[in-house]
Parts: structure tokens; sequence; C-alpha cells
């Protein structure tokens, strides 16, 4: 709400369910389960023909039996109006159910299921759509699902909270406080330039201490600034 978070909830339920309902409903196991919420997975019995069968595989090396449909959606459908019925709770706990003007979004897997669409409709009673990964490149083609909206979009959140963290620090952080020296240093070198001669003497230069020295003696600066490591011999001009 106006850019911010409002509310999180964290609920101990999700596509996985599916999976293990379907596994111990139909008597098969858990991968066969996975694949077949994937491939004939539907949220909604009445989108399901009423003569389509699938083939279950059985446990032990037993044969494959050939059921309908329907019983697999019976199973898939309590535990979704369960799951999207506990999130429009929260929902109303957050107490902005009836600024969702716009709907809900939904991703992760078990959203792409058939008939998630139109049972999250019936539940929330408003608009429900699947959300996808928005402002990404590379592999495009592999993550642009809703199994990936969340992940990408908590990497894409992290980073740009983590450059505006980064911009306030050169502002106004620590830091900033170097790198105002820094500039009026170079700022007051440049004027220097424009207006003197001098000598630069460092701890690297290749005239000695007492060369230095008798220099000045007969060549006294008008004045002198340390920067650092650096000293700073400043002339005027035409002396």
């Amino acid at each position: 709400h106006e850019g911010s978070i409002k509310h999180t909830a964290i609920l101990t339920v999700g596509g996985h369910y599916l999976t293990n309902d379907i596994s111990i409903g139909l008597r098969t196991p858990v991968i066969e389960a996975e694949k077949m919420k994937i491939k004939y997975g539907c949220a909604n019995t009445f989108m399901i023909p009423q003569n389509e069968t699938i083939d279950v595989p059985s446990v032990g090396g037993r044969e494959a039996r050939r059921v309908s449909r329907q019983i697999l959606g019976e199973i898939i459908q309590p535990r979704m109006e369960e799951i999207l019925t506990m999130t429009q709770k929260e929902i109303v706990k957050s107490g902005y159910e009836d600024l969702l003007a716009a709907g809900v979004v939904l991703t992760g897997g078990a959203s792409i299921m058939d008939g998630t669409l139109e049972l999250g409709e019936r539940i929330f009673n408003m608009p429900v759509r699947r959300g996808f990964p928005m402002g990404i490149g590379g592999l495009t083609d592999i993550v642009n699902s809703p199994l990936y909206a969340t992940g990408v979009g908590l990497v894409n959140y992290g980073s740009k909270s983590f450059a505006q963290k980064a911009t306030r620090r050169k502002e106004g952080g620590p830091g900033s406080f170097i790198i105002k020296k820094a500039k009026r240093w170079f700022s007051e070198f440049s004027e220097l330039m424009k207006s003197r001669f001098f000598i630069i003497s460092s701890a690297n230069d290749a005239m000695s201490k007492d060369e230095l020295d008798r220099y000045l003696a007969y060549n006294p600066p008008a004045e002198n600034k340390t920067y650092g490591n650096y000293k700073i011999f400043e002339y005027n001009q035409g002396t």
C-alpha cells in the first residue's frame, strides 16, 4: 500500500500438501503423484470432463490403474479451498480487504494448475490472476513463470534496496565525510595550479631533505600546506 508492504503472514500449507494428498488418496508413489498434479491436476471439479480418465502408477511394481480424473480433482479441490480460505482470512485480518480493488495475485507452482483462478475468485470474491516475474533479463524463457515469481521478485527487491542503501551511505553515511574531504582537497589543489608555482615533496621525491632545505633557504615560500604525506610550498607568481 503506497509503495510499502503492510502485512505479511506465513501459512504452513502449500503445493506439496496436494502431492501428499494425491499420493495417499490414489495409493501411488510421491514422485508419481507430483507428475500427476502437474499434468492432470485441476482445482475446480466443474471444469473436468465427466468421462476423462488418467493412468495412476501403482506401488510395488504393480500395473498402473485407470481412474476418473474427477477423483483426482476431488482430492485436490478441498485442499486448495483450505489454502485459499486461510489466505482470505489473513487478508481480512490485515484490514486491507476493501482496498484490494485490483484483486489478488497468486504465485507459485500450484497457481498454474487449471481451475485455481476460478476457485480463487469464488473464495476471495474479487479478481484473481497469476503473477509472472517482471523486469528480468537473461534466461527469461526459464524463469518467466509463476513458479519463480516470488524468488525473482525478492531478488529484484533486494537488489533495489541494496542500491538505495548504498546511495544513502554515499550521501550521508560515515564515508561521506571522507568523500567531501577529498573533493575539497582536489578543489584547493586545482585553484593552486591556476595561480601559483609550487614544489611538492613526499617520501618518494627525488630531491633529498638537505637539497630541499638548501633550495628553500634561497627561495622562501609564501606559505605551505600539508595534505597527507605531501607538502605543497606555494610561491606567488613573479617571485
